[in-house]
């Protein structure tokens, strides 16, 4: 090899080297030394399936049949860096011939792990879209029957003494579609592309939102989980989706600590207030982290879950989320009490106890003589919201379109209206665009209702109206009350 060539080979940026008839290494240049963290004495004359990870060697044996071949060769390889850690490679062998046969090949491996693992985020990121397109479109269709099931409890309810049986049943009823809507509206949140919005946040509420969305598969994987929140714990000012980002990655993370664990697997939640700060954990009682990796951890792409299986992203962005939001987020790690991760995060400034519940109104405060109109795509909606006003002395016209919405406002008078903004017909927003136009004092009088209160068109919608809105499911009370309320004005 020639000083200059010697040069070039020794300078690239890629790792290389050469192999004889047999696949045992003859040369190595420094980057390809480097990467493996041996001496290039310790290297040259190994067979080159030693520089492979174990997995490899079918991959290695697939290489060097193409080299005796007179193949060019290219593959994806796994291979090990100088901490031990599995690193991805594309390698391209290519045959060195001299006096006509093949005596060897020359190697080239670029180290693509940093490649592969920004493709796999890319991947995670259309993933999460697609599931928040898909959760979209369907979240209006689920909460209109889980509204209409939950209307008829309430109306059963109400209808006269019920016998223990039946009681169970009703309050079983309402309890599950409860328990539906919660499911459908906190995959509709996390899963929405949207801007950072901090605002007074409950992190009992974070925690226990985020145990739902992941429940059943801790259940189906047989871990236990341990909660304790700290009953009245401050707010904290923050956005609360971001810290479910947060808190979802602790969880899965707990959970892939005790894939393969054998006897009792345990995932705990906690939640206390520490000084002018407060603390929410998340903890598993696995193996543990090792030591060497432990000051690792926060570091972008490191990550200790084999290929394909893990970004090395979720703490690094945990981490910066915490710390934007004034906070710190730490660990600790044992052998013989697994790991455990802190959110520690500022109290609410003025805040010295746990949030309040807003004082509810009794709907039978409604006036008798009061006529409403309600506007929803929903029969069992409508249905049930109708013989509910009707029991508290109140009348209501219910129709499920805008066309016979205008029609009915074109020749009667209404105290106030219930509107649904997805209407078959035309959207609720345009309807309310019309009453502004040409009846103003109906449109002042407007409840709207949507089961898509976190989408941010939505949102910034109703906030843009000005008027009242419930979110579906709803209590059939509270929207008497709105509605009288909106009447009386």
């Amino acid at each position: 090899m020639s000083e200059r060539t010697g040069g070039l080979f020794e300078q690239a940026a890629d790792g290389i080297f050469t192999v004889d008839e047999r696949g045992h290494v003859t040369s190595v240049n420094l980057i390809m030394d480097r990467a493996m963290g041996h001496r290039r004495g310790d290297l040259v004359g190994t067979h080159c399936s030693q520089l492979l990870d174990a997995t490899q060697q079918d991959t290695a044996a697939l290489l060097l049949d193409g080299m005796r071949d007179g193949k060019r060769q290219r593959a994806e390889i796994w291979f090990r860096d100088v901490a031990g850690r599995q690193r991805i490679g594309s390698i391209t062998c290519t045959p060195i011939i001299e006096q006509g046969r093949v005596s060897g090949a020359l190697c080239i491996v670029r180290d693509v792990t940093q490649e592969r693992r920004f493709a796999e985020e890319l991947r995670q990121r259309e993933k999460l879209a697609a599931v928040g397109q898909l959760v979209s479109g369907v979240a209006h269709e689920l909460n209109n029957p889980l509204a209409g099931i939950s209307a008829f409890a309430q109306l059963l309810e109400g209808a006269g003494p019920l016998t223990p049986e039946q009681r169970d049943a009703v309050d079983t009823i309402q309890m599950e579609a409860k328990r539906a809507a919660k499911i459908v509206s906190n995959l509709l949140l996390f899963s929405r592309q949207r801007q950072p919005e901090r605002s007074s946040v409950d992190l009992n509420r974070v925690l226990a939102d985020t145990l739902t969305l992941r429940r059943f598969v801790l259940s189906t994987e047989q871990i236990e989980v341990v909660t304790d929140f700290e009953p009245e714990l401050p707010q904290t000012w923050a956005d609360p989706f971001q810290l479910q980002q947060v808190v979802l990655n602790l969880l899965i993370n707990a959970e892939h600590a005790l894939t393969g664990r054998t006897g009792r697997r345990r995932v705990s939640l906690r939640t206390q207030r520490s000084g002018d700060r407060i603390v929410a954990s998340v903890s598993d009682n696995g193996p543990g982290i090792p030591e060497e990796m432990r000051r690792r951890l926060f570091e972008p792409f490191f990550t200790t879950k084999p290929v394909g299986e893990g970004s090395g992203l979720g703490l690094a962005i945990s981490h910066g989320i915490i710390r934007q939001h004034g906070g710190h987020l730490r660990h600790r790690s044992s052998t013989s009490e697994g790991a455990t991760f802190e959110i520690e995060l500022p109290i609410l400034s003025g805040q010295t106890d746990g949030s309040h519940a807003p004082a509810t109104t009794d709907a039978f405060g409604i006036p008798r003589q009061r006529r409403f109109l309600i506007v929803d795509n929903e029969p069992a909606v409508r249905q049930a919201l109708q013989l509910h006003l009707r029991r508290t002395g109140c009348f209501a016209d219910a129709v499920g379109d805008a066309n016979s919405a205008l029609a009915l406002l074109a020749t009667r008078t209404y105290g106030s209206i219930f509107l649904d903004l997805h209407l078959s017909d035309l959207a609720g927003e345009m309807l309310f665009a019309e009453l502004v136009e040409r009846d103003p004092d109906h449109a002042g009088r407007v409840i709207f209702a949507s089961g898509e209160l976190e989408s941010p068109p939505v949102r910034r919608f109703l906030q843009d109206s000005g008027r009242p809105f419930v979110g579906k499911p709803f209590a059939l009370s509270t929207v008497a009350a709105m509605l009288t309320q909106a009447a009386t004005r």
